[in-house]
């Protein structure tokens, strides 16, 4: 709780625990610092395993697919698990319900130093939870290393700029992360930057993160950038496995760009990307990802300085701690919505102008609780 709620460095609660040894300073306590940061590293991700029922599966933590230690999303859309029969063959009118709301964003305070080294420091959960699997990442990076960086409208372009000046001794520039509707982060949906937004490392995370989706649901992507990202999309994608490849018909996916960002834009995006004319989307704003960093970046200064490996599974598990809060939260919304509804249907009951399940002005106040 001290790392993951107060983001107390593993190296600060290592001094605390000498000093509580002794705090005078004159005794010399044992250097098992080494041994203490490795221990911390595979309980961590022991506990993930534990928690995702590995040793339920013959296979053990060896057998996990991609993906398979994340906590996912109850709230979005996963067919055969919380969509009731019928759910695809809904009137277009009403299929917005079940539709996936996706935000991209990238942050350029989750830097990492070139320390240490791959061989040296492995990560333990190399593509079994937030971030994606490294070696095919990193080859897809490299074989499009000499694209040019991602440019959106004129108004974003010095921005871009500004933001990737300081990149001397880097391994990672900063982080691109990928969330949900409900402010989970999506499996396999985190990646590191070498520099700057590339369209290789935007397509990668985001196609990873879709891997599985079933073909017939219907997709909302946003991204700041993302007038110019989906351009080449669907080229992009055929450079890639298989099993990466959308399998939502491109008719059925919607690009828009983040509510925030888009006053930075030009006059040409701000209708077609814009949530406020786009029908299903409700008040939207596609912000979810900047809500997300906030929390996230208190964890910067110490991530900052670990190896590759041990920044991921850091990273790794600090997001499932987020997701397990925000999941266990999603109830107060469905109580909070039920309280709403009682309190309205005992006011229509009431208020002489709730006769007739109206509000007085023609809208209807009736909620069914039956739906909840």
């Amino acid at each position: 709780m001290l790392n993951l709620q107060g983001k107390l460095s593993a190296y600060d609660f290592y001094c605390s625990l000498e000093l509580q040894t002794d705090g005078s300073g004159l005794v010399k306590v044992p250097d098992r610092m080494a041994a203490f940061f490795l221990m911390v590293r595979e309980f961590w991700h022991v506990r993930m395993a534990k928690r995702a029922g590995r040793a339920f599966d013959p296979t053990g933590i060896v057998g996990t697919p991609l993906g398979g230690l994340a906590v996912q999303c109850r709230a979005c859309p996963h067919p055969t698990i919380n969509l009731p029969r019928g759910w695809d063959t809904a009137p277009s009118d009403t299929f917005w319900i079940y539709r996936l709301f996706i935000h991209k964003d990238c942050n350029f305070r989750m830097t990492n130093q070139l320390c240490s080294s791959k061989e040296k420091d492995t990560t333990l959960s190399n593509g079994l939870a937030y971030f994606v699997e490294n070696k095919s990442y990193s080859n897809f990076v490299l074989e499009h290393a000499s694209e040019q960086e991602v440019k959106g409208c004129a108004g974003f372009a010095v921005l871009l700029t500004a933001v990737t000046k300081c990149t001397k001794g880097l391994r990672a520039t900063g982080v691109i992360g990928v969330s949900c509707h409900h402010d989970l982060w999506q499996v396999n949906g985190l990646g590191d930057l070498q520099l700057g937004e590339w369209f290789c490392n935007v397509d990668f995370v985001f196609l990873s993160s879709l891997r599985g989706i079933s073909s017939k649901l219907k997709l909302v992507d946003s991204y700041d950038i993302g007038c110019e990202w989906h351009k080449h999309l669907w080229s992009q994608m055929l450079e890639l496995p298989d099993d990466m490849h959308l399998s939502i018909p491109c008719e059925h996916v919607i690009f828009l760009v983040n509510k925030f960002h888009l006053a930075g834009h030009g006059k040409k995006c701000q209708a077609p990307f814009s949530f406020n004319f786009k029908k299903g989307v409700g008040q939207t704003n596609g912000e979810g990802p900047e809500r997300l960093w906030a929390w996230l970046n208190g964890a910067g200064p110490s991530t900052k300085e670990m190896g590759p490996g041990g920044r991921r599974d850091t990273m790794n598990d600090f997001c499932g701690f987020m997701n397990w809060l925000k999941t266990v939260g999603l109830g107060e919304h469905h109580n909070l919505l039920v309280n709403v509804c009682y309190t309205n249907s005992i006011y229509r009951e009431t208020s002489p102008s709730f006769a007739g399940g109206s509000n007085g002005q023609g809208h209807s106040t009736h909620c069914s609780l039956q739906r909840l």
